[in-house]
C-alpha cells in the first residue's frame, strides 16, 4: 500500500466505526468491561442505561433528559428529566 492509500483506507474505517456507534447509541467501545456512570457495557460497546422512571419534573419545566445523570448549570435531574 502507498502512503495515500493507507491513510484513506484508515480514514474509511474510522468514519465507518463512527457512524455505526451513532447509530447504535454507542459512545465508544469498554475499556476492560467497564463504561463511565450512566452507561453499560454490551457487544463490547458503551450504551446509555435507559431507565422506565418516569419524570417527576411538571412537564412544561423540563428542558430534556439528563445526560449520565447530570444537568445543566441549575437545573437538576429527576432520574429521567433535566428540569
Amino acid at each position: 500500500f502507498s502512503h495515500k492509500m493507507f491513510s484513506a483506507l484508515f480514514l474509511s474505517c474510522l468514519l465507518a466505526s463512527s457512524m455505526a456507534a451513532e447509530s447504535t447509541g454507542s459512545i465508544g467501545y469498554c475499556i476492560a468491561g467497564l463504561c463511565p456512570p450512566g452507561f453499560q457495557c454490551v457487544s463490547n460497546e458503551c450504551v446509555a442505561v435507559t431507565r422506565t422512571k418516569r419524570s417527576l419534573c411538571p412537564k412544561d419545566q423540563i428542558i430534556g433528559e439528563c445526560l449520565a445523570g447530570i444537568c445543566p448549570t441549575g437545573f437538576r435531574c429527576d432520574g429521567a428529566s433535566c428540569c
